[in-house]
């Protein structure tokens, strides 16, 4: 099901792409692939033009395309690709011809036809006629179809009585993304039962993890924080995804967690970001500064949410690299926004080393799909499942629960190739920290379903200074170990 589009998506601007300098044209098709397509002033340039189909009688067999520009034409936006590859049926096609054909495979942006797109990119360098391909571009869509209505029904199966689901809670249009719901009562315990498709968080509760569970807790009240005081940095601190996810056992907010002990309303009780303004300035970066002073000032927004700015991003705005180390993009950079859910416990860390760590480590607890390690984020598509990976905390014992994630922007030419339709995968070099997003809720607004932990562990925060949290994900092979299927991302 398309998440529906949400206010966080026009906050922040995609950085523009960059204009490529080229030598002189050496033909129609080399010249429109070297030049900047998306340029505004070409747009209008060749604009102007007819566009006109082939004649009755002309030859409808597509041309051979060469390596060379099957790689080029396979890095082009969706839209220009769809004008040059709707084309390929012209065996005479003069610059003009192509230009006019191009400007309107640039005004193309229907789902149909980037399907259309992807297919021809599979088939480049064979011979395809127009009938041959639509019938098999009918074939394929009556498919899909057929899938999407089996996903639907599945889906109906998922939802109560009343019609709503039990799971996640349907969010409004223009809203922010808020933590995934799961159903009340469901167990933290990893079975082969479980349905990915309602991304619940599990845990892995075996009798190893249970021991390591308690041994953890034994003189946990020692290390609780004096009630509506902001936790100092705990100098044994020793967080690691491993205790983050199976150790701190999460609890998901309702009606029996609610009356806990440890969770009570607190009279007078209100969401204040300074608090975590506060809590970040106890914190120091590796020239002894707070690393409070990484972030702009706090912009409120909907449902508790506040955005705070990182001030390095802020300063390169319009200075972003044009080339790109990856493999894709014709060594052109493709920067999109993303977004990453993560930990509490993680801030500092991420902050202290000013990037997001890429997931490689299964001993460490990271969680990443089969061998393809890198940061897993979610695109402005399916920002909302952020929630899957944040987890509320009761910072201060005031009354007030915080949670965390992080606006990123990703080089996508510096992909990592993963079959994972939720999540892209990138390398760690290629993300960049955007914004830092936390979402603070009084006892009261507590909806059920969110996931809680029971107190704010100040061991559990993770150590910048841990050598564990110090090598590049390129420099290390991933580990044989624990790979979750259902869901992935280390924080």
């Amino acid at each position: 099901m398309a998440c529906e589009q949400s206010a966080l998506t026009t906050v922040a601007i995609v950085p523009p792409v960059p204009r490529r300098c080229v030598g002189p044209a050496r033909g129609s098709v080399q010249r429109l692939l070297s030049q900047p397509v998306r340029d505004e002033s070409l747009v209008e340039a060749i604009a102007k033009a007819e566009y006109n189909r082939p004649r009755d009688g002309e030859s409808t067999s597509g041309p051979l395309f060469s390596m060379k520009m099957k790689s080029k034409l396979r890095h082009l936006p969706a839209a220009t690709a769809t004008a040059l590859v709707a084309n390929v049926s012209f065996l005479a096609l003069t610059g003009a011809e192509l230009e006019e054909a191009l400007v309107k495979g640039m005004k193309t942006t229907l789902e149909a036809e980037r399907r259309r797109v992807k297919f021809m990119m599979e088939h480049v360098g064979e011979q395809i006629c127009p009938e041959q391909l639509e019938l098999a571009m009918d074939k394929r869509d009556k498919l899909q179809c057929a899938i999407d209505e089996d996903g639907d029904a599945s889906k109906n199966c998922e939802q109560g009585s009343s019609g709503k689901r039990t799971w996640m809670k349907t969010l409004p249009k223009c809203d922010l993304p808020r933590p995934a719901h799961v159903p009340v009562g469901q167990p933290a315990v990893e079975s082969s039962e479980t349905d990915g498709a309602k991304r619940i968080k599990t845990s892995w509760e075996t009798p190893e993890i249970l021991a390591e569970r308690a041994a953890w807790n034994e003189g946990i009240e020692d290390r609780l924080q004096v009630p509506q005081q902001v936790p100092p940095f705990f100098v044994s601190a020793c967080g690691t995804p491993h205790l983050w996810n199976n150790i701190a056992k999460p609890l998901y907010w309702g009606k029996r967690v609610s009356e806990l002990p440890c969770f009570q309303a607190a009279e007078g009780a209100r969401v204040d970001v300074k608090r975590v303004v506060e809590f970040l300035k106890m914190r120091l970066d590796g020239t002894c500064q707070p690393v409070s002073n990484l972030l702009g000032e706090p912009e409120t927004r909907e449902n508790g949410w506040f955005r705070m700015p990182l001030k390095s991003f802020e300063s390169r705005k319009d200075n972003w690299p044009d080339t790109s180390e990856g493999p894709f993009g014709g060594g052109w950079t493709d920067w999109q926004q993303a977004w990453h859910g993560c930990k509490f416990e993680a801030l500092y860390s991420i902050l202290f080393h000013k990037k997001l760590f890429a997931s490689y480590d299964a001993e460490r607890g990271d969680r990443f799909l089969g061998r393809a390690p890198g940061v897993y984020v979610h695109s402005d598509a399916t920002h909302s499942k952020i929630g899957s990976y944040m987890r509320f905390v009761p910072l201060c014992r005031d009354g007030v629960f915080w949670a965390s994630s992080w606006e990123v922007r990703v080089d996508r030419s510096d992909r990592v190739p993963c079959s994972h339709h939720d999540q892209w995968v990138q390398q760690e070099r290629s993300v960049v920290l955007a914004a830092l997003w936390v979402c603070g809720s009084l006892y009261d607004d507590m909806e059920n379903g969110w996931e809680v932990v029971e107190h704010w562990d100040p061991k559990l925060e993770a150590n910048p200074r841990d050598t564990r949290f110090a090598g590049l994900c390129s420099a290390r092979r991933p580990t044989k170990g624990k790979v979750f299927r259902e869901t992935a991302g280390s924080q």
